[in-house]
């Protein structure tokens, strides 16, 4: 999946990182790179929901990449604005 990503081949990385995912739900590094894919694409509101799998299945994952994460609930919160559902964020 990260060749893929490298090569900007994002549809094929997000199918590994999908596989690895039903493979093994407990992969964290599977969920946070289709997150990355995801935001890179501007899909903050899927991206999120990746991002909070991290967090759920382990906490810690958190503490070393708090700067994504900041960054995908501000990218979330201005789609949310743009489309009038604020309130939602």
């Amino acid at each position: 999946g990260l060749c893929f990503i490298e090569i900007g081949r994002n549809k094929e990385a997000l199918e590994i990182f999908d596989r690895c995912i039903l493979v093994d739900k407990s992969n964290v590094l599977a969920y946070y790179n289709k997150a990355l894919i995801l935001k890179k694409l501007n899909k903050a509101y899927e991206a999120n929901e990746f991002f909070e799998k991290c967090i759920e299945i382990d906490i810690s994952f958190a503490n070393g990449h708090m700067e994504d994460f900041k960054e995908i609930y501000f990218e979330r919160a201005e789609q949310l604005r743009k489309n009038g559902k604020l309130n939602d964020a």
